[in-house]
């Protein structure tokens, strides 16, 4: 097993979207439009911790549940709900305002992304290449991510 990096979620949301809402709170999140990446289920529950280590449950019922989190990004850029993403994909949004922190002192517990084999002897060199590779390439990999930008809205400007 190899640790190739890690990873915390924001909530994260359009301004007009914003705009159109009641104050979001911890206690009103739930009733708010939100986007998943649990594609299997109705329901979701965010589990959100804040730097105090305070955490909360909040169930919601998504109004689009998707893995892909390119999908859940455009979704939450054209104003459809709020969503929580990994930081190295909200960061983009938060820097050209096309997203905004929804309850920034609420995130997701960190979590380490791991390469996974089943022993370091024995390992074909290809192979052993490759694990090399990923675990140089992708913690630049991630931050290239929130270097690029995103898309602009198009659903909102397509429905106008």
């Amino acid at each position: 097993m190899r640790k190739l990096g890690a990873a915390r979620s924001y909530l994260a949301a359009s301004p007009d979207l914003l705009s159109r809402l009641p104050p979001v709170t911890i206690d009103t999140l739930g009733k708010m439009p939100t986007l998943s990446l649990n594609e299997q289920h109705a329901t979701d529950t965010w589990t959100l911790f804040r730097p105090d280590g305070t955490s909360r449950d909040v169930s919601h019922v998504p109004i689009i549940g998707c893995s892909d989190f390119g999908i859940i990004e455009q979704a939450a850029i054209d104003g459809v709900g709020i969503a929580m993403l990994p930081h190295h994909i909200v960061e983009r949004g938060f820097r050209t305002g096309s997203l905004v922190p929804v309850l920034p002192e609420w995130t997701s517990k960190e979590v380490i992304v791991h390469l996974v084999f089943t022993s370091r002897h024995g390992i074909l060199p290809g192979v052993r290449a490759l694990i090399d590779h990923l675990a140089d390439a992708l913690p630049g990999a991630m931050a290239r991510c929130s270097e690029m930008e995103p898309r602009e809205a198009t659903l909102l400007r397509a429905a106008e």
